[in-house]
């Protein structure tokens, strides 16, 4: 429920922006102070929501995918993390800026597996002893030996979850696993589901930004 109303007051503060364009600038930098800490309040929910249901710490990451043609196609990058996770990847994320899909097994099962739509695993030590687990960072192990992961797609069927729906993951992970499927599930797929409204969003005003400051910029030539 508290993540509810803190999306529609978020929607609010985005509808006030576009109300009030009046400088391609200042709504660019209203819109940047809006958009992250929405995000990390989204992701600090998913980690004390879990630390409920796992009785571990967990971690939380929001990861954006790229998925249009060209060069950078496949890549993720990492948004943002959870309060009691930022500091503790800062490394890892100055380390590695992004990195391809495939290059991390959860991921790659999410886009590439027909019939999966979400990654879980309370034993990834044990699958990358037996060569079924892989990630870009080599130090994972210090962080974390569970996880669970969804997409934050546009589709909702397996089959077409995929790089052109996809726009990017919702991770959560500890050490101690208690992972389970069914309602866990189901709630971190509702959270996805509000990052992906808050990404659609987005990505619509600053279009109408966009649009604003082409129009803005000609009023000035003229």
């Amino acid at each position: 429920r508290e993540a509810n109303r803190e999306h529609l007051s978020f929607v609010t503060k985005l509808e006030e922006i576009r109300a009030g364009l009046t400088s391609p600038t200042d709504a660019d930098a209203r819109l940047v102070q809006t958009v992250a800490p929405h995000l990390k309040f989204l992701c600090d929910q998913v980690g004390h929501t879990f630390q409920r249901f796992t009785s571990c710490p967990c971690q939380v990451s929001l990861k954006s995918l790229l998925g249009e043609t060209g060069p950078d196609q496949g890549a993720v990058t990492t948004v943002t993390r959870s309060g009691n996770d930022i500091s503790l990847r800062r490394e890892t994320d100055d380390a590695i800026k992004n990195f391809h899909f495939t290059a991390n097994t959860g991921l790659r099962t999410i886009i590439e597996d027909p019939k999966a739509r979400k990654f879980v695993s309370n034993h990834l030590r044990l699958r990358w002893l037996v060569g079924r687990y892989a990630n870009a960072n080599k130090d994972w192990k210090r962080h974390y030996l569970a996880t669970f992961i969804v997409p934050i797609s546009r589709s909702s069927h397996p089959s077409t979850i995929d790089l052109a729906s996809t726009l990017g993951f919702l991770c959560v992970d500890n050490r101690r696993g208690r992972f389970r499927r069914g309602l866990q599930h189901t709630i971190l797929t509702m959270y996805a589901n509000l990052m992906l409204d808050t990404l659609d969003r987005v990505g619509r005003l600053t279009h109408d930004i966009n649009r604003f400051s082409e129009k803005h910029d000609v009023d000035v030539k003229d």
